[in-house]
Order: structure tokens, then sequence, then C-alpha cells
């Protein structure tokens, strides 16, 4: 259904007296009498045979009625004897066009969406007869102008545009099958103007919008034009009757628009859908709306063309990186009834095609218009070809989006196929956000970052945001709120975050019309997931914080804000302006803690579970003073410490910690897995690429009284993860022994710096002099049956061990100068 928008408004009040000739041979179009830069004479119209006497065209305008608008229509000739018009519907409840026609009528071959309908429990809400039965409304009647014209047909099955009878549909007893709706676009070949602007907004804003029209030589035009997308602007009532003037219409009636504008073709891609509905507010065939009922077109097989063909499939990145490069693909299914040869059959720029494209990639494109040779070289009907080239992204200094569209031609030919924005990428290039730096990301083409942006269900409005930093007068996206009838709406901010960092994330929106509360807000970070919900009538163009702490995100796509509707189902819109990620600089760590080398007259600590006699003697203090993960300001009940030594080759861990209660356990497998680990959990997370890095290697000791042992299991991941299924192919050779005596447990390890070679985060040897890795030393520990604590010795109130930022400091040392032996060991 129609609903009302906020946004650009256009109502163009003037007539013309154009005409078109049709003719077997094809469209002569006399420009439209309006002040726009293009006509429909300018279209290089996409045409095919969908039945017999049933012909689809379509074609992208840049500039009528100033605006982009993508039109699609239907010409059937009605005086074909094999045509013949149907009207499938449903008493209650909704379907899609592109399966009711298909499903109440096989023989059709194309129809378009029909009448205004009950949103909550289907059923129209109009007039409609079939065979001479009155179907009854769902529910009270749209206003009166919304079923004052119909389709109807005769007992001979012959079509026209009538209007309501003044005593209303009863009184028609001329035709035995009628489908009301409205407005009437043009009567007697006059365009109502005063009549279709006193409609209002319905009318006079611009909508994608469907429509039926009979021409004076008998043919059936059903037309779509697509909207509430950044390719298509949609149409007023009026400029939509002006099309159908220029289509040689002399009646024509407005149907269900908005989101319910599908027109279908029989045996095409998509389901059939051929035009670009508006629901998912993107310009593709996806985002068609179910509806109650509609009109079909039977007839028998379309004949096959000498040349054409079909996208079948398109692949690309819409997001490039400055001066980066991608690879594309298309491919198109050989439909017509010739062979293609690489050398006749090309892909070309389209839109036009005597340019250069900006992605022009010199060293393989065959020539700055075409970019790829077909593959293979000879593709027979039936058979696919494949063409693949890269785009090279320009070198620029701000964020720019651009439109590349492609299309097949045919040596003597000229374009076959489909249209020629079919083959359409839209690719954004923007420079990499650099480390340290805060940024913005707005929904709006044209906008900051905006290749981060993505949504579903969303539409253009023409408010702006103004919150500052935000570029102001590129418009928001926005969706309803009325989930029940318009279905679930997202945005979605994803961001390429170029480190590991805290960011403070915060939203706007502009003062846009109709703004609801609650909106729901996801923040997707590494520690999880934060909900909030907002009030959108509050307050506008300003900076609205979602939570009160920073965030940590990893480096790269891992991160996301989620703006959905989920939680709201009233009449209204929410507003998708911007979301700032302010960068928040690392805090030093609280704790640290100084790893000495092993001088040559350092013994070296032997591996059995008793802290010898001098052996530990070279390394710094012990590390104390563990505190509970989620609540730093509580002490641990049993301490733990450590302390740490290194050499040229390894890493040697000394921890020791008052447990009075050690439960044994069903001793697990050699290699163990950490689920058959129950016991005591004594873990070193370790960040060799600094203390707020992302990369880390874990550590992990269970001792068991069961057996005796020290059962031990590790991990490696690049990224923060509390996921004990993530990097456990990295199993650490390490030498490890413990002892439980009087109450005290005394764990010794020696691991080879050889061992810290997962793939992506190896390090090179042994730290260097002044190196500092990051640590967080964390315990799960069982003071009696059943009773746990989980601490850890850097300060965190995260409700995991891995998440907080940032760890402690291990700072290495080296000292050359005799203190500790003047000899590297």
């Amino acid at each position: 259904m129609i609903e009302n928008r906020d946004g650009r408004q256009v109502s163009v009040s003037i007539r013309t007296a154009c005409f078109l000739a049709l003719s077997s041979l094809g469209l002569l179009l006399a420009p439209l009498c309006v002040p726009a830069q293009q006509t429909l004479a300018d279209a290089d119209w996409s045409e095919r045979e969908l039945g017999a006497g049933v012909v689809w065209r379509q074609y992208l305008f840049d500039d009528l009625f100033d605006s982009m608008q993508s039109v699609s229509w239907i010409d059937v000739d009605l005086s074909h004897p094999d045509v013949s018009i149907e009207i499938p519907y449903l008493v209650t409840g909704r379907q899609l066009t592109s399966a009711m026609i298909p499903g109440q009528f096989p023989p059709s071959v194309a129809g378009i969406n029909g009448t205004y309908f009950d949103t909550s429990v289907g059923g129209h809400r109009t007039y409609l007869r079939i065979d001479g039965a009155e179907i009854p409304s769902a529910d009270e009647l749209f206003s009166p102008w919304g079923y004052e014209g119909a389709l109807a047909l005769d007992a001979s099955d012959e079509a026209s545009i009538v209007e309501m009878p003044s005593g209303g549909w009863a009184l028609d007893t001329v035709h035995p099958d009628i489908i009301a709706c409205g407005p009437l676009l043009i009567v007697d070949g006059v365009i109502p103007t005063a009549e279709l602007q006193a409609i209002g907004s319905h009318s006079t804003s611009r909508h994608p919008r469907s429509a039926v029209g009979i021409t004076s030589d008998d043919r059936l035009i059903l037309i779509t034009v697509d909207g509430r997308t950044e390719l298509a602007v949609g149409m007023t009532c009026e400029e939509l009757a002006q099309v159908m003037e220029q289509l040689g219409c002399t009646d024509a009636l407005n149907l269900d628009g908005g989101g319910s504008t599908t027109l279908w073709g029989a045996g095409e891609l998509h389901g059939g859908v051929l035009n670009f509905p508006s629901d998912n507010g993107t310009y593709d065939h996806e985002g068609e709306r179910s509806c109650t009922n509609a009109i079909a077109i039977e007839s028998s097989a379309p004949s096959s063309a000498a040349w054409d063909g079909r996208l079948t499939d398109k692949t690309f990145s819409p997001l490039m990186d400055t001066g980066s490069q991608q690879t594309a693909t298309l491919i198109y299914e050989n439909i017509g009834l010739g062979t293609w040869t690489a050398g006749d059959t090309r892909l070309v720029l389209a839109r036009p095609a005597s340019r250069t494209s900006v992605f022009h990639d010199t060293a393989t494109w065959p020539s700055p218009s075409q970019p790829a040779l077909m593959s293979p070289a000879s593709v027979a009907p039936g058979e696919t070809a494949t063409f693949t080239f890269a785009l090279q992204a320009p070198t620029l200094s701000a964020t720019a989006v651009y439109d590349e569209h492609f299309m097949l031609t045919q040596a003597g030919i000229g374009r076959i196929g489909p249209a020629d924005s079919e083959a359409w990428m839209r690719v954004t290039v923007q420079t990499p956000v650099s480390p340290g730096e805060t940024f913005i990301v707005e929904s709006r083409s044209g906008g900051q970052n905006n290749g981060w942006y993505s949504d579903s269900g969303m539409a253009d409005s023409g408010a702006n945001c103004i919150a500052p930093g935000c570029t102001g007068d590129i418009g928001m996206r926005y969706g309803s709120t009325y989930r029940s009838v318009a279905g679930a709406k997202s945005a979605t901010v994803a961001p390429d975050f170029p480190e590991a960092a805290d960011y403070r994330v915060y939203v706007a929106w502009g003062s846009g019309s109709s703004r609801r509360s609650p909106i729901t807000y996801h923040v997707n970070h590494s520690g999880g997931t934060d909900t909030f919900q907002i009030d959108q009538t509050a307050v506008a163009n300003v900076w609205v914080p979602l939570g009160t702490e920073a965030y940590h995100f990893d480096a790269g796509l891992s991160g996301s804000v989620v703006m959905t509707n989920e939680d709201i189902d009233v009449s209204g819109s929410m507003y998708a302006g911007a979301v700032m990620f302010e960068y928040q600089p690392p805090e030093p760590p609280d704790r640290s803690h100084v790893v000495h080398h092993l001088g040559s007259e350092d013994p070296l600590p032997v591996i059995d579970g008793v802290v010898g006699a001098g052996e530990w003697d070279a390394a710094s203090p012990a590390a104390s003073g563990y505190v509970a993960h989620d609540n730093p300001a509580l002490p641990a009940v049993e301490d733990g410490s450590f302390r740490m030594l290194f050499d040229e080759t390894d890493l040697f861990i000394l921890f020791q910690m008052n447990n009075t209660y050690l439960a044994g356990y069903t001793s697990p497998p050699s290699p163990p897995d950490y689920f058959n680990l129950v016991g005591d959990k004594i873990n070193f997370f370790l960040t060799p690429f600094g203390v707020d890095s992302d990369p880390f290697y874990r550590i992990l000791f269970c001792p068991n009284p069961t057996d005796g042992t020290c059962p031990t299991w590790s991990q490696a991941s690049a990224v923060r993860t509390t996921d004990a299924h993530v990097g456990t192919d990295w199993i650490a050779a390490m030498e490890v022994s413990h002892s439980h005596t009087l109450g005290v447990l005394t764990i010794e390890c020696r691991i080879p710096w050889s061992e810290f070679d997962y793939p992506g985060m190896s390090i090179a040897g042994r730290p260097g002099d002044g190196d500092v890795w990051g640590v967080q030393p964390a315990i799960s520990n069982e003071l009696g049956p059943g009773e746990w604590e989980y601490v850890n010795w850097e300060p965190d109130d995260t409700p995991t061990y891995v998440h907080g930022n940032p760890f402690g400091a291990l700072e290495f040392e080296i000292d050359e100068s005799g203190v500790s032996g003047s000899t590297l060991r």
C-alpha cells in the first residue's frame, strides 16, 4: 500500500498533447512536453516478448521529471486471439504477486499487482466482482477515490477502464468482472489534474506506482514506476498519468503502489519479478510485498529472438579502498537463436558506451570501454558466457560513490539482452580510517564512510541529519515502525576497524516526521552485544551515546551497530542518520611484571614442581593481588602469584597459590580437550604484540590429584574470544610439573619461544630488551565443593577473562651490565 513518506515531494501540474504511435516495428515516441532533460524518446527500451502479443519493456532514466525514474511496462495486444485477462484474488490473507498469478492461473505470461487491501488480515478494500459475484471487502472501504474506477471485463471478456456509477458499483450490470481501484489517471483522453491534486500527498508525493491503461488501438498497458531508492525516485499520480498518455492510453487507472508495486513475467529471473520493488529499500528485484489480488495476462508461448540474453549472476564488492583493485564477474545465458562468439559478442560500458570507465584497468581491459573478453569464445543457445575483469579504484582523498553499467552488444545488431542498466554496480570508494581516528558513518550515498552502511527495508528521506560533523545535506534513510504491516526493518553500520581499539559509540538522526519510540539499537563488539532502547522523539540532530563506556572492537570487520524496529509496532518511522565511533586512547595497564633475562651465571629453573634454592632468584618479586574479574574491588579469597624468567630459547613460568581445596577429576585423554578439564584452571593469556593487541596465546594448567598429573591445554587466536573451539590446533609442547603440599599449589613450566608459531601471529624469537607483551593471568578456583571464584591479575570489570583491555604488562629486560651475568645464556 502507498504510505505517507517524508521526503522530496514534487507535483507536476502540466498537461501534454504529445502522442505515441505504436507499430509492430517498434516505438515512435514523441518527447514529453515537460521541463525535463530526458523524455520517453530518450529511452533505449529493453524489450522481450513474454507471450504471443505480450511485450515487456524497461528503462532507467537518469533525468525524467528532473529525477531518476525506473519504468517497466507490459504492452498487451488485446486483439491477439491467444490473449485473455484474468483476476487472481484472495478473500483473506496475502500472497506475493509473483506467486499468486501463476498459482491461480498457470497459463499466465504476465501480470501486475492489484488493489488496496487490508494490511492485517488481507482481502481487498475497494470493489471486486468475479464472474458476476461480488467479493466482500475485508474491512471498511478505502477512500472513495481509491475505488472510483475499474478495469472491467464485459460478457465477451472485452476490457475497458470505467468510472463507478454515481450510485455505486452495484449499478454496473454490464461487466461480470470488475477490479476497482483509483484514482483515475486518464478519463476519455483527459488527465483530471484538479482532482488528482485535491487528493493530497497520496497523489502529489512521489511514490512507487502501478497502473493499468487502455489505448485507442486496443492495447492494454500494465506499468510500474519504481521508487524509494537512490536510483528510482517514484512519481506523482499526475506524472504517471503523463507517462501513460505518452504510451497512448486514453483511459488509465492507478493501482495500489508503494511496496506493493510489482510487475511479473513468466520465465524471467527473480521469480519473474520484472521491476524493482521497494519494500527492502534496495534497487533490486527482492523487495516484493504480499498483496491480495492482481491482474493476470494469459497467452501462448513467446517466440525466441535471434539475439537475446539474460544476466544470471553478478559478483562484485560494493566497497573499495582508494587505489585498491577487485575482480568482478558477470554471467549471461544465451536465450536467443544465434551462437555468440568472442569476436562479435562483447561486454561494453553503458549509459553511455563511448567513455572511459573510472574503474578502467589499463593492464587487463581490452579497451577503455570493454572490460573483458567472453569466455568461452563460443556460446551456443542455452549455454552461459562469463566475463571476469578487474575494477581498479581511483585514488581519492574523500569518499565517492560510482555507478557503473555494462551491456551486451552483438556486431551488426547493437545492444542485446537485458537493459543497459541491469548489469549495474554501485561501488563506494573511500579512504581507510587511520588508527587512532574518530570517524562517522552516514546512511546516505555521498556521506562519510557510507560504504560501511547497509539496510533492509529502509528508504530515502529528504530530512537531513545535521549533528556536529555530519555532511548535513544528503538526507537520511528511514523505515517503518509499523512492523506487523511493513515487516522487519533494520539498518547496519559495520566498519572495517583499522586496529583493535576502544571506541565510544554514538548515534544521531535528523528531525524527520513521525519519529517513534522505542527504537532498538544493538552494539556488537568483541565482548558480546549490548542492546539499547532509544526514544527518537526526544531529540534530533545531536549525538546520543549508546552506553556509558567504551567498547572494544577487534581489527577488521569485527563489529557493528544495528538499528531495528523489533520492539515497536505502531505507525510511524525510525531514522538512520549517522553513527560515530569516538576513539579512546588506550589506558596504561594497572600492573606490570619485569621478566629478567637469565645470565650465564644464573641457574636454570628445574621444572620439578618444587622451588629449589636460588633457581628463581634472578626473577622479579612475585606478582600477586588477583581480583574478581567482573569486580576489581573484590580481592581473591585465595590469592595467586607468578614469576617469569627467560633466556635465548625458553620462557620459564612459576605459579604459586594457597589452595586449601583441590578436587580431583576423571583423567582426561591425551592431549586433553578443554571440556575434559573440570578441576581448578590456572590460565595465562599472552599477547606478544602489546597490551592492547588482540592476537593471544593461552596456556592453561589443570592439576589433578586423582592421578597426580597436571594436564595442560593451549589455544591461539587472532581475535579476543571465549570460544574454546577456536585456535585449538595450537598444541604447545612444554615441560610442566606441579606439587600440592600443605595447601600450597606450585606449578613450574618451560615453553620454548619456537612454540609461539601460530599462523599469522608467529614471533621471530625471544623478545628483545624493552619489549612489552600483554599478560592476563586468570584462575578458576574451587574454594570448596561447588563453590567457585573467578579471578584475574590485571583488574578488569568485564564478564570474561579475555575481553578486558588493556592486559597487564610483561616488560622484558636484558641486563648486560654484569648485575645478573654479563653473558647472555
